[in-house]
């Protein structure tokens, strides 16, 4: 699999916390756009330790798997 984005590792990190706090019977799709928005008004900072965690991730891939190269 692909390595994840910036937006991914957000969306893993509030969809736990969401289930954590008792929203069990969330659905996927309502998530991902409350979710969404929160990201679009997330402040700068978090945003930036969010995509360097995704860099942080993309190294880790390119060394587990040199060459590799998504084909849809």
């Amino acid at each position: 699999p692909r390595p994840a984005n910036a937006w991914i590792l957000y969306r893993t990190d509030r969809l736990r916390e969401m289930v954590e706090e008792g929203e069990k019977d969330v659905k996927q799709s309502n998530a991902s756009k409350l979710i969404g928005k929160m990201w679009h008004h997330e402040k700068p900072e978090v945003r930036a330790m969010y995509e360097k965690r995704a860099e942080l991730g993309r190294l880790e891939h390119a060394r587990k798997h040199p060459g590799y190269k998504y084909r849809p």
